[in-house]
Formats: structure tokens, C-alpha cells, sequence
């Protein structure tokens, strides 16, 4: 009992499959191989990423300072004074990156405006 209806040999399953892409017109064997091309792609892209080891990262460590509960208030303030230098430089930093980008975004919309695209 053959599993396979005939023609069952590869030559000639692939004579078949040559002679039905002669009576298929150009563009539908182009969108055919597009259409096979496409998905395989799309898997093919997909094998690749979950293959791929990812590059060890060594863990960040974060120190938390600890304070007790018997901190009076005089403490509390002593501490924030020698704090905010460094709390003003890092808004001053943020601030400054954020200017920055909006700078570049101000350039990038004024460039597209030249070119004629955008409002």
C-alpha cells in the first residue's frame, strides 16, 4: 500500500511542479516565491534571536544607606545640606540632557520642514 499517491518518486513530483510553473504567468510565480520567501524569513529571524546567548551583564550593586529611628531633626538636616550639592548637579545634568534633546528634535523638525514634509 503506497502512502504516497503517484507520482510518488522525487524526479517525478518534480517534473510536475516544473510543469505547473510554465503555465503560471511571471508576476504569480514572483508573489508565489514572495509569499514563501516572506514567512520564512519572518521565522528564520525569529530562530536567529532566541538562539543567540545573551552577553553576561555583570549585576549592578546598589548601597543603601540605612539611618535609625532615633535620628533627631537637627541630624536630618545636617545630612540633606551635605546632600543637595550633589542632588542640584544631577537635576543640573538631567536638565541640561534634557535641553539637549529637545534642541535635537527642534533641529530634526526643522530640517523635515525644509524638505517639505511635516506642518
Amino acid at each position: 500500500m503506497a502512502i504516497l499517491p503517484r507520482p510518488s518518486s522525487p524526479r517525478v513530483a518534480w517534473r510536475d511542479a516544473v510543469s505547473f510553473m510554465r503555465q503560471r504567468r511571471p508576476h504569480q510565480i514572483v508573489f508565489m516565491a514572495l509569499a514563501i520567501a516572506i514567512p520564512l524569513l519572518v521565522i528564520g529571524g525569529f530562530v536567529n534571536e532566541f538562539n543567540r546567548t545573551p552577553a553576561w551583564k555583570e549585576p549592578e550593586v546598589m548601597y543603601v544607606q540605612q539611618w535609625t529611628a532615633e535620628r533627631t531633626r537637627a541630624e536630618v538636616a545636617a545630612q540633606q545640606k551635605r546632600d543637595l550639592p550633589g542632588e542640584l548637579a544631577e537635576r543640573k545634568r538631567i536638565a541640561d540632557f534634557q535641553a539637549e534633546r529637545r534642541a535635537q528634535f527642534k533641529r530634526a523638525r526643522d530640517a523635515l520642514r525644509n524638505v517639505g514634509i511635516g506642518s
